[in-house]
């Protein structure tokens, strides 16, 4: 009995010793051997599987599509679509009331036409009637000034009646020979320049009190879709109001927005991609990566990037906003 109990306590001393000299030594050396294994393991990228694909998702965005302002202020007077409707290009799609802007345009008009008139009448010069009617005013102011000379030599003693009377009559001989000979010099040269300068300075005030007037106007700046109307008749918008929204969805793409940096490198321009939607179980088409917007976006430290995937068909189901799921072959035929 006393041999067995010298048996059994050297062994388990025996074992508290190894014990001891595992958790001491030997523990904390494979621990270190774990870590640096784990350092030296090549990262997988996120979004990445062993099949060399990389995922992403998006929403669908129509090819050309735009958000549309007057640029200008005022009262909504007519609104011409409704959301849904297909228009062309320059097709009206709301109307300000504009009745200040016609005023202006009217009043514009026709100082143009009395401008281009007088520049007319200028580079004509004087008609022989014209020079014949103040030759004749001449001569009449001639022969009141004569008279006027004759009925003072026959007074005895000359009156400031008389003085006065000479004086006007050849003031007003002076005034018409300077008129006959204006005209018979013909149009001065500053005279013309003033008439043009006045013309285009009317072409001006016209040009833009047109814009003005088309301002109070939308149209359509592409042929497609109105997709909404954001105010209603009688409303006031200002210049920088969006007062609807057109989008052409006979075209759209695929905006992905969360390719991370390390997945973003493994693909490139060109890279074939299968389509899912989510709204529409069962739809799959294929399509090619168009574009990878060469600057990233940051958010808490992490850095995606934005690609545009052109799809190879499109399906009238495919709404805008609506999400995909995309998965890019890497160059691989889908």
């Amino acid at each position: 009995m006393v041999k067995r109990a010298v048996v059994v306590i050297v062994i388990v001393a025996l074992l508290g010793s190894g014990g001891y000299l595992y958790w001491t030594y030997l523990r904390p050396i494979a621990l270190s051997e774990v870590a640096l294994a784990a350092d030296e393991a090549p990262l997988l990228p996120p979004a990445a599987n062993l099949s060399g694909d990389t995922f992403s998702v998006g929403i669908v965005v129509p090819a050309n599509h735009a958000n549309l302002s007057m640029g200008t202020v005022g009262t909504i007077a007519e609104i011409l679509v409704k959301e849904g409707d297909s228009v062309v290009a320059n097709q009206p799609l709301v109307r300000l009331y504009s009745g200040k802007q016609k005023t202006a345009v009217t009043q514009a008009e026709a100082n143009l036409r009395a401008a281009k008139a007088n520049l007319a009448k200028l580079q004509a010069g004087p008609q022989a009637q014209t020079i014949t009617i103040a030759q004749s005013a001449v001569d009449i102011a001639q022969a009141n000034l004569d008279k006027v000379i004759s009925d003072g030599q026959d007074l005895t003693v000359a009156t400031s009646q008389t003085a006065t009377a000479r004086t006007v009559a050849e003031a007003e001989l002076r005034r018409a020979q300077a008129e006959l000979e204006l005209l018979e010099n013909g149009t001065r040269a500053e005279d013309l320049e003033t008439a043009d300068a006045a013309m285009h300075v009317a072409e001006s005030d016209l040009l833009a009190k047109q814009l003005e007037l088309a301002g109070t106007e939308l149209r359509a700046p592409f042929t497609g879709t109105v997709a909404s109307i954001n105010f209603g008749v009688g409303e006031y918008v200002a210049a920088d109001d969006i007062i609807a929204t057109m989008s052409d969805f006979d075209a759209w793409h695929i905006e992905g927005y969360d390719l991370d940096e390390l997945v973003v490198v493994n693909v490139k321009v060109g890279d074939k991609v299968d389509i899912t939607f989510d709204a529409i179980p069962g739809l799959k088409v294929t399509g090619t990566l168009t574009h990878i917007k060469p600057v990233g976006s940051i958010d808490s430290g992490n850095v995606t990037y934005s690609i545009v995937v052109e799809p190879d068909q499109r399906d009238p189901r495919v709404l805008w906003n609506m999400s995909a799921q995309l998965t890019i072959k890497h160059g691989k035929p889908t």
